[in-house]
């Protein structure tokens, strides 16, 4: 488990730094994944990852429940869930209002 946190650690040290030669306006471009703004995904992106953090503070499980097609299948991806999942990053995107609090 450690190379897998070490690996999380440097890739968020990593997305930091990039934050940080970004200025303000930089968060409301539109990112090569639509609908997302700069702003949305980040936002996006800083909730998975603190639900990876969680996952990773608990013990294994004994066995995989699902396989990664399972997970990313279709319902996964349905028009209302994706709805909910941009409109959520779009509410959190909100709450921080330039690159020093996204960072």
């Amino acid at each position: 488990m450690a190379p897998v946190r070490a690996a999380f650690r440097d890739e968020c040290a990593r997305l930091e730094r990039v934050l940080h030669g970004l200025d303000d306006a930089a968060l409301d471009r539109p990112t090569p994944c639509p609908p997302w703004l700069v702003r949305d995904l980040l936002a996006h992106v800083s909730t998975g990852a603190g639900r990876l953090a969680g996952m990773l503070a608990e013990p294994a499980p004994p066995h995989a429940e699902v396989d990664a097609a399972g997970y990313f299948g279709a319902a996964k991806f349905s028009p209302p869930v994706d709805r909910e999942r941009i409109d959520g990053a779009r509410r959190a995107a909100r709450e921080l209002p330039g690159v020093a609090e996204v960072a």
